[in-house]
């Protein structure tokens, strides 16, 4: 069995939310599992504070005013007659996937 590690979610809103899980990915879906309405970033920290990954939050039609290169996907979210997108999930620059997949 995996050992779970502990993650740190901030959705942008002031609160930041800590959970077991035994991957990187299992901690992503989990984030998305729980993903509502900031126009804020998601992130997932690791149990030190420090960026893992990311989901960018774009304005309704800014994405490739702000950044022309991104070619990802998107998803889609609809709250309130106000929407945006947030994009796919991102690693952070000091980050390696296997490293973060073991917790480092």
């Amino acid at each position: 069995m995996r050992m779970k590690t502990k993650y740190i979610i901030d959705y942008g809103d002031g609160n930041q939310v800590e959970i077991m899980a035994g991957s990187i990915g299992e901690a992503m879906k989990k984030a998305d599992e729980k993903m509502r309405l900031t126009e804020c970033h998601i992130l997932i920290l690791d149990s030190n504070g420090m960026e893992i990954c990311r989901r960018q939050w774009y304005k309704r039609d800014t994405i490739h005013d702000e950044n022309p290169s991104y070619s990802g996907d998107c998803t889609l979210l609809i709250h309130a007659g106000k929407y945006g997108v947030y994009t796919s999930w991102e690693l952070a620059k000091n980050k390696d996937l296997d490293k973060a997949n073991d917790g480092s």
